[in-house]
């Protein structure tokens, strides 16, 4: 297991610098993102479907969990890359390596559209949630497929519009209740950059990949995770998701009055399993044809 450093521009990323403060706050709450996410981690893994020996480039590894479930699948005799912006969510992946004894993976800080690494070296691209922040999407896609060999496979989850995620669009109107919040730009990199097919289609083909395929996820998304009580979400709503961003710099009297609203909207849908709310994802596959348009 290594870790390596390259340096790389940041890109706009809908006013969250996933190099700087929102990589920190992700670092944070890893454990509480990781739990929140993983059932449809575990579903584009399953998808993925690695095998023994082969080499596997993890784009947006965040702090290690999916990296390490693809050094699993490919063992002893396959490698892993994670690719991550955060040099402080790599640094903890890298540690999280060496503590769980992972040899078969390393850790590379970089850029997607602008890193260099060996070229025809990968059998998989793969990604959980992290392809849809690229600030330019198709020259990110471009620089990526150089990096695998003819025949290689694509295996990413995004999320689907926004209407068919609640988790995120209906906290939203609760919290527009007392703050305007400007209509987000979907071609801006973000959560639902590649929720419309027609759009990630063409960013997939114009890199030089066929055979795409959309298979859609429908399930129930925990905030923060399974097993949090009501205060524990909350919480997590205001200091790790989107709630504390609106709310930074806000008066008191607001903060409260948002917050109130918050926690009576994730009461009425807690559950056994902590607060439940309907999700949809795009788990999206494709393979690789001739060479990357220029």
């Amino acid at each position: 297991m290594s870790i390596t450093t390259q340096s790389a521009e940041k890109p706009l990323l809908q006013g969250q610098d996933w190099s700087g403060a929102m990589g920190e706050k992700w670092n944070h709450w890893h454990e509480r993102f990781e739990a929140m996410l993983a059932p449809i981690g575990a579903a584009t893994l399953t998808l993925a479907a690695c095998k023994q020996g082969e080499r596997v480039l993890d784009i947006g590894c965040g702090a290690g969990a999916t990296t390490f479930a693809l050094a699993k699948q490919v063992g002893a005799g396959g490698q892993v890359l994670g690719l991550d912006i955060s040099s402080a969510l790599v640094q903890t992946a890298a540690t999280r390596a060496r503590q769980q004894g992972v040899t078969n993976a390393n850790f590379l800080c970089g850029d997607a559209a602008t890193i260099k690494l060996s070229e025809g070296g990968y059998d998989c691209l793969f990604s959980r949630f992290g392809v849809m922040f690229f600030a330019d999407p198709f020259a990110a896609f471009r620089n990526l497929r150089l990096m695998l060999r003819e025949g290689a496979r694509v295996v990413f989850c995004c999320w689907g519009p926004p209407p068919e995620n609640p988790w995120v669009s209906s906290l939203s109107a609760v919290v527009s209740r007392h703050i305007s919040l400007p209509p987000p730009d979907p071609l801006a990199p973000g959560p639902f950059a590649f929720a419309d097919q027609v759009r990630t289609r063409s960013i997939l083909e114009q890199a030089g990949f066929e055979g795409i395929t959309f298979t859609p996820w429908h399930g129930r998304q925990v905030l923060g995770g399974p097993g949090l009580d009501l205060d524990a979400v909350v919480n997590f709503a205001e200091k790790a998701f989107f709630v504390g961003d609106v709310l930074e710099g806000k008066p008191e009297h607001l903060r409260q009055q948002v917050l109130a609203d918050v926690r009576g909207f994730l009461r009425d849908r807690q559950t056994a399993d902590g607060v439940e709310l309907d999700a949809m994802a795009w788990l999206v596959s494709a393979s690789c044809s001739g060479k990357s348009s220029a």
